[in-house]
């Protein structure tokens, strides 16, 4: 342990608390020292890991140790305990961002939320300008103090690199840190600097507008791994500051050169913070009393009528503020609205963005056979359909003129697979933007009924299986094809079930990624060159 000077703190004036969190290398308690609150970082020293825990442990040592500033936490000392090492730093009471993100019983302002960032951004720069690269930026590794500062933390991948003159080529480095926060360069091996932090700023920001983990599975991300714009609006409120949304796509461009530097971040959160209407800078429990008195939306006072959601989350909107996310027309206390997520939309505008629901019933059609349609705007679930389609045709017998206006409907339509005209008064199914005859509804390949799922390329229909095996995505792993989430890093498209490690099988899925000649491994210690 040479490389720390001392175990400058004796165990025995330490009172371990309870456990506060984990992390990639330790376990985090809250504990006591010279009867001051501080946080106790243990050392998880498994045997086979020792050799890169010593090594993260030092590495995080003289990181803190050089560090001094108001939005980092404070580093107090080192213990050697009788079996575990510690690292000892200032106790952050209000816990992490990411916790007080999720809790969706407090409502977080704007106001509160580019203070945040504003102060990550300081401690970044501060961090950089030491030649102190995080590599592990996210609302996890934000920690907040009683006021609700941000304290960035977990300096276990951080690594200190030398100053390079302004335009020197990027360094190759180690692949480590989140993978939904990594920048492309790293996540694909490259070369790479400090920008790769200020793209892991733009994924936290995400964090901060959505109040969601930056899954690819909730926010899609580009084929490198850049963010999409019109997911992110999706997952977003009506009321995210604008400029927010364009500094993110800034920050997150895939190339890093054409990432803005921190003072251009730094002014933008700025330019953002001052169009902002004053609110509370500190997140507003909604639970008890403060849920009857504020609005979801607006976040003022409710007062008049109200309108109470308890699905998927709990909130309470004035009247006039349940608004369509889309079009902005006012639903009131209307039962005709969807939600997407936690978005809210008229029936007209979900059914356009996200889908379409049954005319009778309005229950929600997946795209499948089963959503039978009469008329090309009309389309019913399988309970409604036999109805519906009875009604039509007694409609179009009624008089001459309903008859007549069903024929000018329906008799303009063909079938995408035999090219015939569809019957006036006849059911038939419509996918992609076709229509078909009810039996020509089959897949191309085996020729089998789609009675409750199917695929469409180019208007071929193909069931499941056949479809995965002609156009599906094969896993570089095992080679089998993909059906359900892929996961893609590196070259490589993978079953979230094979994104392991190649030495010892560990899951990888949201975790620090070691890449070496195309495999992937959990640990410096699995790498063939330590293994071997």
């Amino acid at each position: 342990m040479d490389a720390v000077d001392e175990f400058d703190i004796p165990f025995e004036s330490l009172r371990l608390g309870k456990e506060l969190g984990a992390g990639f290398f330790g376990v985090v308690y809250k504990g006591e020292y010279l009867a001051t609150s501080v946080a106790l970082k243990a050392l998880k020293v498994a045997a086979e890991d020792k050799a890169e825990v010593i090594e993260s442990f030092r590495n995080e040592v003289a990181v803190l140790k050089a560090l001094r500033h108001p939005h980092v936490i404070s580093f107090m000392g080192v213990s050697a305990g009788p079996d575990q090492l510690y690292i000892v730093t200032e106790f952050a009471p209000g816990g992490d961002v990411l916790g007080l993100l999720e809790n969706a019983a407090v409502e977080v302002s704007w106001k509160l939320r580019m203070r945040m960032a504003r102060e990550t951004v300081l401690a970044l720069m501060y961090l950089h300008s030491k030649g102190v690269m995080h590599r592990d930026i996210k609302a996890g590794n934000l920690l907040l103090d009683d006021g609700f500062h941000v304290k960035v933390a977990d300096f276990g991948i951080a690594k200190q690199v030398p100053r390079a003159p302004k335009g020197a080529k990027a360094k190759r480095l180690s692949i480590v840190g989140s993978h939904y926060w990594m920048a492309p360069e790293v996540l694909f091996g490259k070369e790479y600097s400090e920008l790769a932090d200020i793209f892991g700023f733009g994924v936290t920001l995400t964090e901060l507008i959505t109040r969601q983990l930056p899954d690819p599975d909730v926010l899609d991300r580009t084929n490198e791994f850049g963010i999409v714009e019109a997911s992110l609006r999706e997952l977003s409120t009506p009321r995210v500051p604008d400029p927010l949304i364009a500094l993110v796509m800034a920050c997150c461009e895939v190339e890093p050169e054409a990432r803005p530097a921190w003072p251009a971040i730094l002014a933008s959160l700025d330019d953002i913070t001052s169009a902002l209407p004053d609110a509370a800078l500190i997140p507003v429990d909604l639970t008890g009393a403060a849920a009857q008195i504020r609005c979801a939306l607006c976040l003022l006072e409710l007062s008049g009528p109200v309108v109470h959601l308890s699905k998927p989350v709990v909130r309470k909107y004035h009247e006039h503020c349940f608004a369509c996310h889309a079009c902005g027309v006012q639903l009131g206390t209307s039962a005709d609205f969807r939600l997407h997520n936690t978005t809210v939309y008229c029936k007209a505008d979900y059914r356009r963005l996200h889908g379409r629901v049954c005319a009778s019933c309005s229950a929600e059609l997946v795209p499948s056979a089963s959503a039978v349609s009469l008329v090309a705007e009309a389309m019913y679930c399988p309970a409604c359909a036999e109805a519906a389609a009875a009604a039509a045709a007694a409609a179009a017998a009624a008089t001459p003129e309903q008859r007549h206006r069903r024929s000018e409907t329906v008799t303009s339509l063909s079938c995408a697979a035999c090219t015939k005209s569809i019957v006036a008064g006849a059911s038939f199914l419509a996918a992609e933007g076709a229509h078909y005859h009810k039996e020509c509804f089959v897949c191309s390949e085996c020729g089998s009924a789609l009675a409750t799922s199917f695929r469409a390329v180019d208007r071929v229909l193909f069931c499941e299986s056949h479809y995965l095996a002609r156009h599906g995505t094969a896993c570089t792993r095992c080679s089998n094809v993909i059906p359900g989430r892929i996961m893609r890093i590196l070259d490589m498209t993978l079953h979230p079930e094979c994104l392991t490690c190649f030495t010892c099988g560990t899951p990888l899925e949201g975790k620090a990624i070691h890449a070496q000649g195309g495999s992937l491994f959990c640990s410096e210690s699995c790498l063939p060159s330590a293994s071997g």
